[in-house]
């Protein structure tokens, strides 16, 4: 490990055990959540127990996209301490729970829509809802 003080500025280190980071979920599937901190280190973490769902309309409190703060934890994973408001979000309705929805990504600067001409059969409806969805 790289001491704090060494180095040049834009050199990847990694944070020492118990020091907040922050960084960007790229990846979140189940109860652990893939974290590209500041930098440039990707970090395994799970979610601090404060942020479990009670009273929400969400499916899980963590998207693709969230920004958020990490703390260490000596094994090299992380706690995501702190989760920032999000300034835009892409939901779709729960598949298991009508009044709930999942957020699908969060955070979104930009998106396209990839979609066949011919096979399967080009539907118009879903580009509709997708541009509605991302205004």
């Amino acid at each position: 490990m790289a001491s704090a003080d060494s180095g040049s500025a834009g050199e990847d280190r990694e944070t020492p055990p118990g020091a907040p980071v922050q960084g960007v979920v790229t990846e979140s599937t189940g109860s652990w959540t893939q974290v590209l901190c500041d930098g440039g280190e990707v970090v395994p973490c799970r979610l601090a127990g404060r942020h479990r769902l009670t009273e929400s309309d969400a499916t899980h409190p963590i998207a693709v996209g969230d920004r958020v703060d990490v703390e260490r934890q000596e094994d090299g994973t992380g706690v995501i301490q702190t989760i920032h408001d999000r300034t835009n979000a892409i939901p779709r309705r729960s598949t298991h729970q009508r009044n709930h929805a999942q957020v699908l990504v969060a955070n979104l600067d930009m998106a396209w829509v990839v979609q066949s001409v011919r096979q399967p059969r080009f539907r118009t409806g879903f580009i509709d809802r997708f541009l509605t969805t991302c205004e």
